[in-house]
């Protein structure tokens, strides 16, 4: 799943990340390269379903993603200041992603599913994706 529209639509409507990338990237930041904060765009899943009609073959594709956000807070290694910088920086993700259309033509708006922590180092750095999935339709040459 290519989601470099994604990763483009982060870099043109957020501020404030040192870093926004792709698997690749988090692959490298999870090595211990990784300057904070700091977005991660991976696919997670997708699942298609044919839609029952007569002629030419269509589908409807569900498409999931996550961001991945790395954030630190060395003023209080248990996390709770990590967990405050990671707010605004949700928010605004969310803002750039749910409800965006990145293709009028074929697809249906981002919507925003769920979120959970990946895992918190113990020195002040968390690790966190949000879920995001958005509708998308195929439909085969006549």
């Amino acid at each position: 799943m290519d989601l470099d529209f994604v990763i483009d639509r982060l870099k043109a409507e957020t501020t404030g990340f040192k870093a926004i990338g792709g698997a690749a990237d988090m692959d490298a930041a999870l090595a211990g390269a990784v300057t904070v904060p700091s977005a991660f765009v991976i696919p997670l899943a997708d699942q298609a379903s044919e839609q029952a009609h007569t002629g030419t073959y269509d589908e409807t594709d569900l498409n999931e993603f996550g961001v991945v956000l790395a954030v630190s807070n060395l003023r209080d290694t248990r996390g709770a200041a990590a967990l405050a910088t990671l707010a605004p920086i949700r928010a605004q993700v969310r803002g750039a992603l749910a409800g965006w259309v990145p293709d009028e033509d074929t697809g249906e708006p981002v919507t925003k599913v769920r979120g959970q922590l990946l895992r918190f180092d113990g020195d002040g750095r968390l690790w966190w994706i949000d879920r995001f999935v958005w509708k998308s339709f195929y439909r085969s040459n006549p």
